[in-house]
């Protein structure tokens, strides 16, 4: 994934509207600890595809990792609304929220 952030900058530059490649870039940096990279790339496939639910895993993540539970918990509720059910991703999600929310068990 490390070698994933040379190529995608330069096919984002030739297509622009290339979400799935904007996601992969995403991943990529979350993965190195660029949050804030990761953070823009997730922020603009979620504003550009509101339904990508793997976008409001990354900034539910990005906010996981910077300690930052109000934005954590929203982005992780907006996760759920468009996510397939029962998958593991959307079990960790609860398990999270869970844990963000103690006293909402």
């Amino acid at each position: 994934m490390i070698g994933a952030t040379r190529p995608l900058p330069h096919l984002l530059t030739l297509q622009t509207n290339n979400y799935a490649a904007q996601l992969n870039r995403a991943i990529a940096h979350l993965q190195l600890g660029k949050l804030d990279a990761a953070r823009r790339d997730c922020a603009a496939v979620a504003k550009a595809v509101p339904r990508s639910y793997q976008a409001w895993f990354g900034l539910a993540e990005i906010a996981y990792r910077q300690k930052d539970t109000p934005t954590a918990i929203t982005n992780y509720q907006i996760y759920l609304t468009n996510a397939p059910p029962d998958t593991a991703e959307a079990k960790l999600v609860i398990s999270r929220l869970k844990e963000l929310k103690p006293d909402q068990r």
